[in-house]
C-alpha cells in the first residue's frame, strides 16, 4: 500500500519526466499508464484520508458530548451529596453528630475564613495597602502600572491577601467590608 507521501513523490517524479519531454505524454505509453495509475492512487488515497479525518472528528465530537454528560452527572451527584449533608446538619440542630449502624455523621467547624464585600474591595486595596498582594494572575481585579529599573512599565494585578486580612482581623484591626466567618461541614466517620 502506497502512502500519500510516496504517491505525491511519484507524481512529482513523473511531472519532472513529462516536463523534460516537453509536457507531452505519448498516448498508450508506459509513462501514460504510470501517470494514470498514480493519479488514480492519489484520488483514492485523498478520499481515504478525508473519510478517516471525518470519522475521527465525528468520534471526537461524540466523546466531547459524552464528557459533557458525565461532567453534568458528576455535578448533579455532588449537588445531591451537598443537599444530603445540609439535611443531616439541619436534623442535628445543636447536636454534633448522628449515629448510624456503620457510620457517624459529625458536625465540624471549618477554619476561620475571610469574607469581603465586593463593593468594599477597592476601598480595602486603597486604605490597607499592607493587605494587598501583587503579581498573581487574576480573572478580573485592580491593576497597577509598575516602572522597572530600565524605565519600562508593566501592568501588575493587585489582589487582597486574605491571609493577611484574617491575621489583621484576629489582631483586632477594623477593616470595613471584611469579616471573619466560620461555617460548618459534615464529616463521615
Amino acid at each position: 500500500m502506497n502512502s500519500l507521501v510516496n504517491i505525491a513523490a511519484e507524481i512529482a517524479a513523473l511531472e519532472a519526466e513529462i516536463v523534460s519531454l516537453g509536457g507531452e505524454l505519448p498516448p498508450g505509453s508506459d509513462m501514460e499508464l504510470r501517470w494514470d495509475a498514480a493519479q488514480s492512487a492519489l484520488m483514492h488515497k485523498v478520499d481515504s484520508y478525508a473519510e478517516y479525518i471525518m470519522s475521527l472528528e465525528a468520534r471526537a465530537e461524540r466523546l466531547r458530548e459524552a464528557a459533557k454528560t458525565v461532567v453534568a452527572r458528576a455535578a448533579a451527584m455532588e449537588s445531591l451529596a451537598e443537599r444530603l449533608r445540609r439535611n443531616a446538619e439541619r436534623v442535628m440542630g445543636d447536636g454534633s453528630q448522628l449515629d448510624g449502624e456503620a457510620f457517624r455523621l459529625v458536625k465540624r467547624h471549618n477554619p476561620p475564613a475571610v469574607e469581603i464585600d465586593k463593593d468594599q474591595e477597592f476601598k480595602i486595596k486603597i486604605f490597607h495597602p499592607d493587605l494587598v498582594a501583587y503579581g498573581e494572575p487574576l480573572a478580573a481585579g485592580t491593576y497597577q502600572i509598575v516602572l522597572d529599573e530600565n524605565g519600562g512599565s508593566s501592568v501588575v494585578p493587585i489582589r487582597i491577601d486574605k491571609k493577611a486580612v484574617l491575621k489583621a482581623l484576629k489582631e483586632g484591626r477594623q477593616i470595613d467590608g471584611a469579616r471573619i466567618t466560620q461555617g460548618t461541614r459534615i464529616e463521615i466517620r
